[in-house]
């Protein structure tokens, strides 16, 4: 593949964009390299690297190895210092002149080699919020040589401001961007600032045979629409649009398997047992309200609405002693339509109030904090699949001119609706543990000298103090992979850190809870992702599955230490419970003869044998 790249002295590594790299084709792609290197641009800013990959550079003829860093930069590979250096090249500015050896190569100028332009704006422009605007844009450079590019942005999503993207030709040097402003406030755009990049098209393909492609996409939905149940044939039409034929058919599958879940038409409901609302209304007198006098041309529509509650179920002739008045109100999005209501003021002032809490949308977006998809799925007529309790359905009677009925299930306009159905959610939802909030904290030079169990308590501390308004006052349980914390928390005198952060936890009441490595992946599942790129961690991956189910397999490093006595007789308890005196079994020999076997622990015997522990390797371990 041939590639411009950009000699610069200034850059201490070589690097290749991501772009590039991907467009090699996978058989020839050389294996990426993960080293978790960062590159620190000239203006302060740390961009993050996809890995390294060595290639093969063929310059004149002549081939060399080169290790390049993968990432989005400005060009599409940089020759860093690391390789002029390396092969004593010599670079002639004045003359666009690369002395590489013992042979020269013409350097091409900037303007000569440059696929990429830089795209600003040309003024000061508004962007009104959530729209969409088109500006105008001049290209930073000469870009006469242009025919066809395609523009992408570079300004960052989190921004809210997008560009879009598009084929254009740049030759005249001012291109239209289309820009959206996502925000609900105005947006202004400076003169000058950068929106996008320019670049180069290589090829241009005319799309072929469009009307056979969408004649087999359509028979395609026809064939997949045929096993989809009637009702959910419209929906599911609907939504595999940008779907692919695999997320077609796993979608198909689960509207087949939960096909009773969805309605099929506005007059199905559903029906649940788990609550039933009640009116308590104490010993107050049922109060009588007469039906109030509708406009002829309303009449019609409330007759209809009564026809239709008593054909689904949901309302019933009464005989009751309570009766109250209905009312059509207009609805806002069209006032030409009404709303069929029941006036239920005096029966509520009567009723005792349900202080069940509701849910504050400050809570609620709380928890979406995060999140990538929402789901619309709401019920049918939610409140009419909670069923009345037998007693108080007399309660709910309404008058119209055509008598007195009385509803099957629970009503709009109650006042201890809302709470009702909150519990009812509540009940719902209340099985099983769910996920609240993630954290996670980087230790700082100073703590990762901690030892293990100081960094596992530092983790409990660090957390609880995140988690402040969630579990201050209440009791909760925290689990921890590290046994020791359960009995550090009763150490009887503690010092320094390890006390302010005990007394700390002791404003909090809580439970330690040690869970076993294997059990813990939930927490640990990133931290424990064994690499593919190098077999140490799959061996010690192995070594610690093993360790769990026969100790003997895998030795620590010991350190004898001196102990309270009482510490010493818990260790000893939890260590006989948990079968941890494995290694009275062993004889000294062959605990040596495993540890020169074991080859972390063979480096650190040797280093130790020859008296090298200021080496650079042996600092690593003493």
């Amino acid at each position: 593949m041939s590639v411009n790249c950009l000699i610069d002295t200034g850059s201490t590594l070589s690097v290749i964009h991501i772009r590039k790299f991907l467009s090699i084709p996978e058989s020839q792609r050389p294996d990426k390299i993960y080293e978790g290197i960062q590159l620190k641009l000239a203006n302060g800013e740390i961009i993050k690297t996809m890995g390294q990959a060595d290639f093969d550079i063929k310059i004149n003829g002549k081939i060399w190895k080169q290790r390049f860093v993968i990432a989005e930069i400005d060009a599409p590979a940089i020759i860093g210092y690391n390789f002029l250096y390396s092969k004593n090249c010599k670079l002639d500015i004045r003359h666009s002149k690369l002395t590489i050896e013992d042979f020269e190569i013409e350097c091409q100028k900037e303007s000569q080699m440059s696929s990429i332009f830089k795209i600003a704006s040309e003024q000061n422009v508004i962007l009104p919020p959530n729209s969409e605007t088109i500006i105008m844009s001049k290209v930073l450079g000469d870009s006469s040589h242009l025919m066809d590019a395609m523009i992408e942005p570079v300004m960052k999503q989190d921004n809210e401001i997008l560009v879009a993207r598009a084929l254009v030709d740049p030759s005249s040097g001012r291109i239209p961007l289309r820009i959206a402003n996502l925000t609900s406030f105005e947006r202004t755009l400076y003169k000058s600032t950068c929106l996008a990049e320019c670049h180069l098209c290589d090829y241009i393909f005319e799309m072929e045979n469009t009307e056979r492609t969408n004649r087999k996409v359509f028979k395609i939905k026809e064939s997949k629409a045929d096993e989809v149940p009637e009702h959910l044939v419209t929906l599911f039409e609907n939504s595999i649009s940008n779907l692919t034929e695999e997320q077609g058919l796993q979608m198909k599958g689960v509207l087949k398997r939960q096909a009773d879940a969805f309605a099929n038409s506005k007059n199905e409901l559903g029906s649940t047992d788990l609550i039933k609302h009640k009116i308590n209304t104490g010993d107050a007198t049922p109060i009588k309200q007469n039906p109030r006098r509708l406009p002829l041309a309303k009449q019609e529509v409330a007759d209809r609405e009564v026809q239709r509650m008593l054909d689904i179920g949901v309302i019933e002739p009464s005989i009751s002693p309570w009766s109250s008045p209905i009312v059509l109100v207009p609805k806002k999005n069209d006032p030409t339509s009404v709303r069929f209501c029941i006036d239920y003021r005096r029966l509520n002032n009567l009723t005792k109030k349900d202080c069940f809490p509701l849910p504050r949308i400050e809570d609620c977006l709380d928890a979406l904090r995060g999140a990538k998809f929402y789901s619309t799925i709401d019920l049918q007529s939610g409140y009419w699949q909670v069923q009345m309790d037998p007693a108080d359905k007399e309660k709910t009677a309404f008058v119209t001119k055509r008598g007195l009925f009385q509803f099957r299930c629970m009503p709009f306009g109650l006042c201890n609706a809302g709470a009702c159905f909150e519990r009812l959610m509540e009940c719902v939802h209340e099985n099983g543990e769910r996920v609240v909030a993630y954290y996670s904290k980087s230790f700082s030079k100073t703590e990762r000298q901690y030892c293990v169990t100081r960094r596992e308590l530092l983790a409990i501390v660090a957390s609880i103090k995140h988690f402040h308004h969630y579990v201050y006052g209440t009791s909760f349980l925290v689990r921890t992979d590290h046994g020791a914390l359960r009995w550090l928390l009763n150490f009887k005198n503690p010092e320094g850190q390890t006390a302010r952060w005990l007394e700390f936890l002791s404003s909090y009441n809580f439970e330690i809870q040690h869970r076993a490595g294997r059990q813990h992946g939930n927490a640990d599942g990133l931290s424990r992702r064994p690499c593919t790129q190098c077999t140490h961690c799959t061996r010690q991956e192995t070594k610690e599955s093993n360790a769990e189910e026969d100790p003997s397999c895998y030795l620590r490093a010991v350190k004898t230490a001196k102990l309270d006595s009482k510490i010493r007789e818990e260790i000893e308890i939890e260590s006989t419970e948990q079968g941890a005196n494995w290694m009275q079994s062993k004889t000294t020999e062959e605990i040596l003869a495993a540890q020169q076997q074991d080859d972390t622990i063979a480096v650190i015997l040797k280093l130790k044998l020859e008296n090298q522990p200021k080496t650079k390797v042996g600092r690593h371990f003493f």
